[in-house]
């Protein structure tokens, strides 16, 4: 559960955002928490880190040397894997009775 209160961060909804306004607060952040173990060195060595939580993501991006926090709440994501699960739909991949009755378990989640 401290894994919760790490990933919630102030929400503006699907803008990147400066966690405090600053780079340096952004690395403080990110210091804490791999201090607390929710993220390793190895996946920050990545451009993009995804930290999974209860009340949406929170994207860590690394661009020309700066880095941005990102925080997507559960309905964006919900939308985002509906946006996905129609165009895999549209282009014909895999199983389309498959990919049919996952768009609608989404759609029956987010309701």
């Amino acid at each position: 559960m401290k894994k919760i209160f790490i990933a919630i961060i102030i929400v503006l909804s699907f803008n990147y955002i400066s966690f405090a306004g600053s780079q340096e607060a952004n690395k403080r952040y990110i210091e804490k928490l791999i201090k607390h173990g929710i993220i390793t060195q190895q996946q920050l060595d990545k451009n993009k880190v995804i930290i999974r939580g209860d009340k949406g993501d929170t994207e860590i991006i690394k661009k020309k040397g700066k880095v941005y926090i990102k925080r997507i709440s559960k309905k964006q994501l919900q939308k985002r894997l509906e946006r996905e699960l129609k165009r895999k739909i549209r282009e014909n991949e895999g199983n389309i009775e498959e990919l049919r009755k996952e768009l609608e378990r989404l759609k029956r989640r987010r309701n």
